[in-house]
């Protein structure tokens, strides 16, 4: 019954201890995973606006020195080397042969109104574009005039077809001001290429997550394997103690006050469980000395009592003879009255 009573002590404390400890390293395990997604997530995120930094600031470049060139245009006609048809025309011819990025990329111009001025040579030039829409609604010519007339230019983002397709793709635009001719500039790129970079990205981080989660899944599987050793070590220190003063409480409460190497002088320690040890090696001394001096007061009890009986028996065999000499004295004096007579 009491070693049941102590392994039952000793696996309470281990399942309190694993527990414990499984809690502790499933909710750390899991504030980790959710931190490294985050930093995932941020890192994509950063690597996404990075890559439109970087679009914007060649879009805004490549356009500024377009009006660089335009500018070199306008001063050649402040200076009346040219008149101002002279110099639009000019201007328009040098936007419209410009190209950039391997001849994918390219330049247009619009009036403050929408009319084309520049756009590749096409059919359109000279007309008004003003109210185009992108498959998705977008006026995005009233949106490039719009941002276009910002100071330092602006953004817009819209859905077009390459040249030669027909499907429409996300395509981001800078449009700016060239002041002296009330011409809006711009150019674009699409964007498409930067899902492709973004999603290739993504596969990288994802990689390197769950590599991160096997790792991590390993060091909790050996902190809980490590938690579940120390568990078993130190119930069993802690349980043993408790079992061997249970059964020693056991042996005393039978009536055993004997000695026994087997059960006493086992606990070295200074806590309670120590010194309730030692409480049990003083009680028990002290009930076997208390025992011994019983037995030895009974002992001599015994001796008393055989010796009064000793004493007893000779004082009775005293009396015996003493009676049996008084009864021959009163025969003798009997005869002596008899005869007298």
């Amino acid at each position: 019954m009491f070693h049941f009573a102590s392994s039952s002590l000793r696996m309470k404390f281990i399942i309190l201890m694993v527990g414990t400890s499984l809690v502790t390293v499933i909710c750390i395990t899991a504030l980790w995973l959710q931190t490294l997604r985050m930093e995932a997530r941020t890192q994509l995120e950063n690597y996404r606006t990075q890559l439109l930094q970087d679009v914007d600031a060649s879009l805004k470049n490549e356009t500024q020195i377009v009006v660089s060139l335009l500018e070199k245009v306008y001063q050649q006609q402040q200076a009346g080397l040219l008149s101002e048809p002279e110099a639009k025309k000019i201007a328009a011819d040098l936007v419209r042969d410009l190209r950039y990025d391997d001849g994918k990329g390219y330049f247009w111009i619009d009036t403050a109104d929408g009319v084309n001025v520049v756009l590749l040579g096409r059919d359109v030039e000279g007309k008004s574009r003003i109210d185009l829409v992108d498959p998705n609604g977008v006026h995005f010519i009233q949106e490039m005039l719009k941002n276009g007339r910002q100071p330092g230019g602006g953004y817009t983002d819209l859905s077009f077809a390459k040249p030669g397709e027909t499907t429409p793709l996300p395509k981001r635009n800078y449009t700016t001001t060239f002041a002296p001719y009330q011409w809006v500039l711009g150019t674009g790129v699409w964007i498409d290429q930067i899902d492709a970079l973004i999603a290739a990205q993504k596969e990288i981080i994802e990689a390197g997550f769950y590599s991160s989660l096997r790792k991590t899944a390993l060091v909790s599987v050996l902190i809980e394997a490590l938690c579940i050793a120390l568990a078993i070590f130190f119930s069993n220190k802690l349980a043993s103690p408790i079992a061997h003063v249970t059964n020693r409480l056991a042996t005393l409460a039978q009536g055993d006050f004997r000695h026994s190497a087997s059960l006493e002088a086992k606990i070295s320690s200074t806590d309670e469980i120590g010194r309730m040890s030692q409480a049990l090696d003083t009680l028990q001394h002290n009930v076997r000395q208390m025992m011994k001096q019983a037995i030895e007061a009974a002992e001599k009890i015994t001796t008393a009592v055989a010796q009064l009986n000793e004493s007893a028996d000779q004082s009775a065999a005293v009396s015996s003879q003493v009676a049996s000499s008084m009864s021959k004295v009163a025969d003798s004096c009997n005869e002596q009255f008899a005869e007298m007579d």
